[in-house]
């Protein structure tokens, strides 16, 4: 969404190839395999089945990855271009807040209704381990001088870190809420 909406809003391309070799490459290596690993929900036998024939996308899960991409996308290109205002490092930060979104992201989607404060951040201590690797290796691209000119970052302040990091996680809040919307719907359908 980011890539293919900048130019309509007047805003450089936000990734070059690189940086997104390197947010597929990082971002669906370790956390997809931890997450394969996750505990089940515990009240996943209690649910019916799901139908085989059902397709991917069915259930709602094509209107949410469309939904949360766009959200995705339109707060990259608003967080672009509120950087391009203020002269920041705009094109590390943003390459940097996909990589950090894609692990809220991960953390999101654990479970589609139970929140994550009642799963547990450590009850899946494989995938913690891979966020923390891709936070220090994504940190590692942005500070090491040696690897700026092949991934054309630059070091950010820690103002800029920190609301890269903040607007990132707002992920988290979010499908919190959608969560929390979900559950409140279902107990008031009964």
């Amino acid at each position: 969404m980011a890539i293919t909406l900048a130019p309509f809003w007047g805003l450089p391309l936000p990734l070059l190839p690189i940086q997104i070799l390197w947010l597929n490459l990082l971002c669906d290596s370790l956390p997809g395999l931890a997450l394969a690993g996750e505990p089940a929900e515990r009240d996943v036998m209690s649910r019916p089945p799901v139908d085989p024939k059902e397709g991917i996308f069915a259930g709602g899960r094509g209107y949410y990855a469309a939904g949360y991409g766009l959200v995705i996308g339109a707060a990259a290109l608003a967080f672009q271009a509120a950087a391009l205002r203020m002269g920041l490092p705009w094109q590390t930060m943003v390459f940097t807040f996909l990589v950090l979104n894609r692990m809220a992201v991960v953390l999101a989607v654990r479970s589609d209704r139970t929140s994550l404060l009642r799963i547990g951040i450590m009850s899946n201590r494989p995938l913690v381990g891979a966020i923390a690797i891709t936070f220090c290796l994504q940190l590692a691209v942005v500070f090491v001088p040696t690897l700026n000119p092949l991934f054309h970052t630059e070091p950010l302040s820690a103002p800029a870190l920190a609301a890269t990091v903040v607007l990132a996680m707002g992920m988290v809040l979010l499908s919190e809420i959608q969560k929390g919307v979900l559950r409140w719907r279902q107990g008031s359908s009964r």
